[in-house]
This record gives structure tokens, sequence and C-alpha cells, in this order.
């Protein structure tokens, strides 16, 4: 009996054996956590498994040196870092910027203030991490304006010293603005300050009274779907007019008309206030595409009471298309003040005050391969009786 049991006993006890030598050894881990570092005895085979053993939570952004699925190995050091992201806001000034407009009214150098100058207020949104509780990036998210600065607005002069005598008056545009010189060069006057001036129309009666001109339109009108520009009316020869708009809208040309042969006596310091002014104009639409027009090449008549109010339109030629008609006919009055040349992309012709135009001239286009059109300017014969121009081709 005691002979089958010792067999036995033997397989039993190498089994014991080998199970002992296949069970996890015990490691000595370095754990640094939470500011404070200690030795941990574990079986564990990874240090994930080390962590969870000795009950450490890891949060979703917490970083393990090295990682968890390391294999664990005597005298090994883990150390966990406690992550944490937080939203900081923070406010701080918004710096004001100078701005300096000339003015030739004022004495060279002259400074004046015209508008003082406010910080503004602005609030940064940051993504901030923190590392132990150290902060270890920042990053900014949003920018928000609480406050807008307000600029400093200077006026600085630029009127030179002793001018040159002029006679007449002569009318310039600059930066947007309207200015007049009369009797000395340096005594320059601004007749508007709005900026806003597009130089489609600029110009003065034949008599110096009248400034005509346009103005790029402000707020909803000046959409896509809105008017080109405005037709605006200013006296020259009223210190500090105001000028005032004719409601007239999308206008690529107009010019006053030449005083007639009954007129011309009348071009002088005494004319009779109940003279009325007459000038042309050809009108366009806004278009989204380059050049940011397409004209209409109408032609119509209009007449200003001496007031400056408008009195009444006429149409002389309808709105009509054509081979590069988009770009619009250069106009120019004869003498006499009762015709005009035009010339066009590919001809060249004249309208009458009685509404009927002639051809007179066709050539071949310029290819300019960009958003423009060559069109021929025609000059006058000082008797009226033609007038030349250049051609392409």
């Amino acid at each position: 009996m005691n002979r089958r049991l010792l067999p036995c006993c033997l397989l039993f006890l190498v089994g014991l054996a080998l199970l002992g030598a296949c069970a996890p050894r015990s490691h000595q881990v370095l754990l640094t956590v939470d500011g404070q570092r200690r030795f941990v005895s574990t079986r564990a085979a990874t240090v994930g498994e080390a962590l969870r053993e000795v009950g450490i939570m890891l949060g979703p952004l917490d970083r393990v040196e090295p990682p968890s699925y390391t294999a664990l190995r005597p005298n090994i050091g883990i150390v966990v870092r406690r992550v944490r992201e937080r939203v900081v806001s923070e406010e701080r000034p918004l710096a004001y910027e100078r701005r300096i407009r000339r003015d030739a009214t004022l004495a060279q150098g002259a400074l004046r203030i015209q508008q003082l100058g406010h910080n503004g207020v602005e609030r940064q949104t940051f993504l901030v991490r923190f590392e132990d509780g150290v902060e270890t990036t920042r990053h900014l998210s949003a920018t928000e304006v609480l406050t807008p600065a307000q600029a400093e607005i200077l006026i600085l002069g630029t009127r030179g010293g002793a001018g040159v005598p002029i006679s007449g008056t002569l009318v310039y545009l600059a930066k947007g603005n309207a200015w007049l010189i009369r009797q000395q060069s340096h005594l320059k006057q601004a007749l508007t300050r709005s900026g806003d001036l597009d130089g489609h129309v600029f110009s003065l009666s034949p008599d110096g009274r009248w400034l005509l001109f346009s103005r790029r339109l402000l707020g909803g009108e000046a959409g896509l779907g809105g008017p080109l520009n405005a037709l605006w009316l200013v006296r020259v020869d009223v210190t500090n007019d105001e000028p005032h708009s004719l409601g007239i809208n999308g206008v690529i040309w107009a010019e006053w008309q030449p005083l007639v042969a009954s007129e011309r006596s009348l071009a002088s310091d005494e004319i009779a206030p109940e003279r009325s002014y007459v000038f042309a104009y050809s009108s366009a639409e806004r278009v989204p595409t380059p050049p940011g027009w397409k004209a209409r090449n109408d032609l119509v008549q209009a007449t200003v009471r001496p007031d400056g109010s408008l009195a009444e339109e006429r149409t002389l030629l309808r709105a009509r298309d054509g081979l590069y008609g988009w770009w619009g006919r250069t106009w120019t009055w004869a003498p006499d003040g009762l015709r005009l040349a035009w010339g066009g992309a590919t001809a060249l012709g004249t309208a009458g005050l009685d509404g009927r135009g002639e051809r007179l001239f066709t050539f071949e286009p310029y290819e300019t391969r960009g958003p423009w059109v060559w069109t021929p300017r025609p000059a006058w014969r000082p008797d009226g009786a033609g007038f030349v121009a250049v051609v392409h081709g």
C-alpha cells in the first residue's frame, strides 16, 4: 500500500514545484503620484495592472511614464502625471490707432485734434493645460471685442507759403474729396469732406458756380443690387455750401452743356439769377463682375434750376447693347452745346439734342486682354465743324 502511494506523492510534489515556478514574481516598484513617492510590492505583469492593484485611478488626460502596457521589471519607476485642462478668460486693453488726415486749408505743419483716442477692451479665451498643478501650455481659442477702440484723428496742415496768382476757378479731386483753388494757388478750400467721390463724374459748370460730381453709395444701397453711385451738386462760389443730391443714381459720365452763343455774354460774375443749367449724362447698372458696372449707353439731358434743384430730365438716346458695350462710351460736347460726339469700342458717332444719332466711322476693337475696354476720346474743332479721334487699326 505504501509502495503505491509513494509515486503519487512524488508526482504531487513535482506539480507543486512547477506551479511555484510559473506563479508571478513579486516586484518592488517606485511609484510617484499626487506629489508622493513610495515603494510598493506587486505581482502585476504590466504598469497598468500594477496601478489598478494599488488603487490608483487615472483620469482621461492623465499621463503615465512608462506607458501602461510596459512589462514590469525589478525596481522600475512609475510616474503618474495628473493632467487637467481649464478654459480661462482674460480681459485686456485694446490699443487705439492714430490716423492723420491732411488738410490743405490749414497752415503748413499746423496740427489739430479732430477726435480723441480711447482704448477698447478685448476678451481673450485660452485653453490652459496643467500637469501636477503646474501650467504647461496655453492656447488662444477665441477673441471677443467688448468695447471697440476709438481711433485718434489728427488734422495736419499742408498749405504752403506764398502762392502763385491764378485767374478763374480750379477744382480738383484728391483722396475722395473735391477741392477748390481761387486767386492764389495756396488758398485751397475743401468742397466736400465725405471722402467717397468715385471719380466717374466731376464737372464744373461753365460759369464756375456749380460742381457736379458722383459719390459712392453707403449702407444698404451699396450692395450688388443697389445703384452704382449717385449724382451730387455743390455751389462753388458760396463758402461752406452744403452738397445736395440730385436724386439721379447709376451714372458713369456726366458733363455740363457749354454756354450757347446767346449765353456767352452771361459768363461773368453778373449772370442773371434766373438762368438754368443743363447737363447730359449716361447711366450704368451695378454688376458683380469686373469692372463693377454694365453701361446702358443711353443719353439723358437734365435741367437744373438756379437754386440747384433738378427741374426735368429728357431722354435723348435710349439704352442699347453692342460689342463691348458693357464698358460704355466716351462723350464730348460740341463747342456750340447743341451736339455731342461719342467714341465706342468699335465706332465713332454724334448725337443731337433732338434725339437723332449718327454712326460716322467703324473700326476693329482693341483687344486689351483685361477687364477694361479702350475707347477713343473725340476732340472737337474750336468752330465745331468736326472732331478728331485716335482709333485702333
